[in-house]
């Protein structure tokens, strides 16, 4: 039996979260769970193991880029990859991103086939 990967998606639209969710849902072995901005998540993240993160990029309280900044920061979560999602294709917080160690993007409004084969690649990816 395959490990159950655990997956949590971050972004402050609630149907936002559903769409992600419904999209990876029929992945195998997979466990999801949702946060509504970047300080609940640290706090899931916190409280344990985690095979990937998915967050939008404009949340109140604490935006995407800077969850990425303490999930890379902290020695526990810095290996966990990142996906984030964007309205807009503004070139500094691309960049940022990208220097922060994302793993993919997906832009708004997000294709469930997209969603899907990026969360696949990233968690068939050599050392998770």
């Amino acid at each position: 039996m395959a490990p159950i990967r655990r997956i949590l998606i971050v972004d402050d639209s609630e149907i936002m979260r559903r769409l992600v969710r419904i999209s990876i849902t029929h992945i195998p072995d997979i466990s999801i769970e949702e946060a509504g901005d970047g300080v609940a998540a640290l706090s899931k993240l916190g409280a344990g193991n985690w095979d990937l993160v998915i967050a939008d990029i404009q949340m109140p309280l604490m935006d995407g880029l800077k969850l990425v900044h303490f999930i890379r920061s902290d020695e526990r979560l810095s290996a966990i990859p990142v996906i984030i999602i964007t309205s807009d294709d503004r070139e500094e917080d691309l960049d940022r991103a990208t220097r922060l160690g994302v793993q993919g993007f997906l832009k708004k409004p997000v294709m469930g086939r997209d969603v899907v084969e990026l969360v696949e690649q990233l968690l068939s990816s050599p050392g998770l």
